[in-house]
């Protein structure tokens, strides 16, 4: 792509006309910088670097930044013309720490003993990238100019603002492919020997499939975490996979019957229930388990005549693996009537699916009979709401709470409750937080900031 695609800014932006009145030619359709039209170089290249600097570095530039930039530009002016200088410039800050890191250092008006309020420019980076998964655009760095962003309502504005766009879908989803486990889907593999009507298109419409799925989720009506677990994924399955449908179907558990999601959970040749219980406990549940044991053995391999359940639960039998298998085999064997790529089945090598098992160690423990039954009892679990918010919390800040962020976690909590736990309220409730909108400073406590400077 283009400079100004890349960098989601209009050529109309980078003219003459917003160059301080300069003798500039506009620029060239997919140009970075105007053209030294009846002007100096040097005149025009001030006028590019002070349009372009400050949304490529999301932060005004000093005059100090703009002398730095325009002696880079000097180098490539002298060996190879205004062409050349611009080309250097633009690497030079392409390759800035500023433009390849997001360095936060917090306004000192803003600042506590044990906090320091972001600057208007730092939020507004952050909820580009929290929202869009990119720079601010013109109107949010605008908006930090004139430090609207430092009020809660300006924030909101701006938060709602960038919801609204259609770019925050590809953000919002990315999400849930990242909390449930997913982003490996594109470049999945099965063994042909098992499942031979896999092919290289078979995971890209299961993304298809996920995406419409995460969609009525993220943007639709009702647009709850409930929904999650009770929407039927067959509703938007492409027509490349209605063969997963045409059979004989258990009862939809949402996103536990989503064909993505079983099949990224799965090994190449067989369902393997130890991920599917792993990912009930850690990523819906936000439950730790302890690492297995230094000498533990091998799971047991696919046997013929033998039901994973079968062979699973002798291998939880050992007295080295029966703690935490107790949690995680249960739950992994409720999704026995899914094979490693999504589909129904009833028997397992000539066995019953028998998917009956007991959730344990939450809020709404008690026996299930089916996967859809499980999927009921999680829809209703504070455990799995508050892991919901959680998870946003983390993918937001791209790190994992502190006993510091406890005031955020609460407000972040308490918020989507408000909302009967919808999405859209769950995105807008974390720039709110305190954590969103502050950062620790590090000589505070050096031994818990090293590399997390949030509250």
């Amino acid at each position: 792509r283009d400079g100004a695609e890349f960098l989601d800014l209009p050529s109309a932006a980078l003219s003459h006309s917003s160059a301080g009145g300069t003798d500039c030619a506009a620029l060239p359709d997919g140009g970075l910088a105007p053209d030294p039209d009846g002007a100096s170089a040097r005149e025009c290249a001030r006028a590019f670097v002070g349009d372009m600097g400050p949304r490529i570095y999301r932060s005004p530039l000093s005059e100090r930044d703009t002398e730095a930039l325009l002696a880079v530009f000097d180098v490539g002016h002298a060996s190879g013309g205004y062409s050349r200088g611009v080309q250097l410039t633009v690497r030079a800050m392409l390759e800035s720490p500023r433009f390849l890191y997001r360095p936060e250092f917090g306004d000192a008006r803003g600042a506590t003993d044990t906090a320091l309020a972001l600057s208007d420019h730092e939020l507004a980076t952050r909820l580009s990238f929290a929202f869009w998964n990119q720079g601010p655009d013109l109107p949010l760095l605008q908006s930090a100019e004139e430090g609207a962003l430092s009020t809660p309502e300006g924030l909101a504005e701006q938060a709602s603002r960038l919801m609204a766009d259609v770019r925050a879908r590809d953000s919002f989803r990315n999400f849930l492919y990242m909390w449930f486990g997913l982003t490996d889907l594109p470049t999945l593999e099965k063994d042909p020997r098992v499942f031979p009507d896999w092919t290289g298109e078979t995971s890209s419409h299961m993304q298809t499939q996920a995406d419409a799925f995460f969609d009525r989720i993220l943007f639709g009506v009702p647009g709850t975490l409930e929904s999650l677990f009770e929407l039927d994924p067959a509703e938007d399955a492409p027509v490349e996979m209605h063969d997963w449908y045409t059979g004989e179907q258990g009862a939809s558990a949402g996103l536990l019957t989503l064909p993505a999601l079983l099949a990224s959970h799965s090994k190449p040749d067989n369902s393997f229930p130890i991920y599917r219980g792993l990912l009930v406990r850690e990523q819906l549940l936000c439950q730790t388990l302890p690492p297995p044991p230094a000498n533990v053995g091998e799971p047991p391999e696919p046997e013929e005549g033998v039901s994973n359940r079968a062979r699973f639960q002798q291998h939880s039998s050992d007295p080295g693996c029966q703690g935490c298998h107790r949690l995680i085999d249960p739950l992994g064997f409720a999704f026995e009537n899914y094979d490693a790529i999504g589909r129904y089945r009833s028997s397992d090598e000539g066995h019953p699916v028998d998917p009956a098992g007991e959730l344990t160690g939450t809020d709404v423990d008690g026996p299930f009979s089916t996967l859809d039954e499980l999927a009921a009892m999680l829809a209703t679990s504070e455990s799995v709401r508050a892991c919901a918010a959680r998870q946003w919390f983390r993918h937001v800040m791209q790190r994992f709470e502190r006993p510091a962020d406890g005031c955020s976690m609460r407000a972040l909590s308490e918020a989507f409750d408000r909302a009967s736990f919808r999405f859209d309220a769950l995105r807008l409730a974390m720039v709110e937080t305190p954590a969103f909108r502050m950062r620790r400073p590090i000589e505070a406590d050096p031994q818990d900031a090293q590399g997390e400077e949030s509250p």
